[in-house]
């Protein structure tokens, strides 16, 4: 896979540890790939891919989800109480927040000391509330 990934003229070095998260839906196979969460500080989204197979297992295509690492704080300033932190989609990514990055906060519930995640794209916000486990799509305004 990381000979085809460099072939294809994109080239972003992977983790070396990264979790692999499966989905069968109808005839194939999808794979997210994201960074293994191993920090007491930071929860990493993005270096996320998604690679596609067929049901026989046969490698069929890849895509990233972001274009590079964004690293956001886990804990509050010891002034200030964090409600909520951003990241935006914009290009390639998804119009909506990624399965990945769902993953990440799942991975890091108990870390987290804010209460919400917002992923603003050029239509839409979508707002995870790690606390309830709840995600909520609307059109941005």
């Amino acid at each position: 896979m990381y000979l085809k990934i460099y072939s294809s003229g994109f080239y972003n070095t992977l983790y070396t540890d990264f979790w692999v998260v499966f989905e069968k839906p109808d005839d194939k196979f999808l794979a997210y790939i994201i960074p293994m969460q191993n920090d007491d500080k930071l929860i990493i989204f993005g270096n996320d891919y998604l690679f596609t197979f067929d049901k026989n297992g046969e490698f069929i295509d890849f895509k990233p989800l972001h274009t590079n690492p964004i690293p956001v704080s886990l804990k509050s300033p010891p002034d200030i109480k964090v409600k909520g932190t951003v990241h935006t989609h914009a290009g390639s990514s998804s119009e909506f927040m990624s399965p990945t990055d769902i993953a990440a906060m799942l991975l890091l519930k108990d870390k987290i000391e804010w209460e919400k995640h917002y992923v603003i794209s050029g239509k839409y916000k979508s707002i995870y509330n790690v606390k309830e486990g709840t995600l909520v799509i609307e059109p941005k305004e």
